[in-house]
């Protein structure tokens, strides 16, 4: 995980995207106030890098994307409502796509694994991976599976 976190901390740098590392105690305080199931590779990019801290919640990397600061990551239900569907499972989203035209979320499980996937409205979420580190480099990659979202009839 960790070379993943360079990699993406290195290819924020090159579109001059300020790096701004979040203490270890600031971290499991914002996660316990906002109620978020955080898996620990999360906590060890924010660690690193707190997200597009400078960047939210207005402007986007090169190709559209915008990774959230912890402070701005929200359930599902935060972000589209009670009585949105996906508000009924632990979903957090921490990420978005040209400014909210879908976003990236994480799926909580009870024991403790979790699923990345696009939200493409508040009853869709569509799983990609099950690890923060693929994400990452699918994302750095620009990837085809970052913007699929199709329901996989293709």
């Amino acid at each position: 995980m960790s070379s993943s976190i360079e990699k993406v901390i290195h290819f924020w740098k090159a579109q001059n995207i300020k790096i701004v590392p979040k203490a270890i105690e600031e971290i499991l305080y914002v996660s316990k106030t906002n109620a978020l199931q955080l898996p620990g590779d999360f906590i060890e990019l924010y660690r690193q890098a707190n997200g597009m801290r400078e960047l939210y919640p207005n402007y986007t990397d090169a190709e559209g994307f915008l990774i959230y600061p912890i402070e701005a990551i929200v359930s599902a239900r935060e972000e589209f409502g009670e009585a949105a569907p996906l508000g009924k499972r632990k979903i957090f989203i921490f990420s978005d796509y040209l400014i909210k035209c879908w976003w990236y979320g994480y799926e909580a499980f009870d024991d403790g694994s979790y699923a990345i996937g696009i939200v493409e409205s508040r009853d869709d979420f569509r799983p990609i991976t099950n690890s923060l580190a693929e994400f990452l480099e699918l994302y750095m990659v620009d990837s085809d599976r970052m913007y699929d979202c199709s329901d996989g009839e293709n």
